[in-house]
C-alpha cells in the first residue's frame, strides 16, 4: 500500500511578513498620537491654569488699588507722610508701582511701592510679575475723556486716571 503524499500548505495560511509589518507600523502610529493627544492636552491645561492664575493676580492687584485710590486720592507728602495719593504719582508707563500683597489691607495702604521689577510671586513653581502704572486722562474741547498725552487735550480732568495692571509670567513647558 502506497502511501498518499502529505498535502502541501496553502499559500494563503498564516502570517506573512509584510502584513506583521504592516500591522506593527499602523499599532506604532495609533500609538505615538495618542501619546502626542495627552501631551497637547496637559501643555493647554497647564496653560489654562497661568492664565488663570494670571487674571486672579491682576483682579487682586486691581482692586487693591481701587482700595488704595478711594483712601489715598490727592495726597501730598506733606499731608500723609512718605505715601502719595494715586494723583500724585508720577504718569509713565515705565513707571512700575505695586501695593505690597503679603500685608493685610490696612497695612496696604501705606505700602505702595515703585519697583522697576514690579512684584515677584511664585505660585505653584511658576513666577509671576505684576505691576500698575498711571496716566493722566484729559478732555478735549467736546468733553470726550483721552489719555495723556495726547495733541486735542484741552484740560486735565483732575478726578479721573487711567490705571494699566500688568501681569507676566514666563510660559512654561
Amino acid at each position: 500500500m502506497a502511501h498518499a503524499p502529505a498535502p502541501l500548505p496553502s499559500p494563503r495560511t498564516g502570517q506573512s511578513l509584510i502584513e506583521v509589518l504592516v500591522g506593527v507600523t499602523v499599532a506604532g502610529i495609533l500609538i505615538f498620537s495618542a501619546g502626542l493627544l495627552i501631551s497637547v492636552s496637559q501643555q493647554s491645561g497647564l496653560h489654562t491654569k497661568e492664565q488663570q492664575t494670571a487674571a486672579f493676580l491682576a483682579q487682586e492687584l486691581m482692586s487693591t488699588v481701587t482700595i488704595y485710590t478711594e483712601g489715598k486720592w490727592y495726597c501730598r507728602s506733606d499731608t500723609c507722610g512718605a505715601t502719595r495719593g494715586l494723583y500724585n504719582l508720577t504718569k509713565d508707563t515705565t513707571r512700575r508701582y505695586y501695593i505690597n500683597a503679603s500685608l493685610n489691607p490696612m497695612e496696604r495702604l501705606e505700602n505702595l511701592v515703585l519697583n522697576p521689577n514690579g512684584e515677584i510671586l511664585t505660585i505653584d513653581n511658576q513666577i509671576y510679575n505684576r505691576y500698575f502704572n498711571v496716566a493722566d486722562v484729559c478732555r478735549n474741547a467736546s468733553g470726550q475723556p483721552l489719555v495723556m498725552p495726547n495733541i486735542n487735550c484741552v484740560e486735565t480732568d483732575t478726578s479721573v486716571q487711567k490705571v494699566t495692571v500688568v501681569v507676566r509670567w514666563e510660559k512654561t513647558g
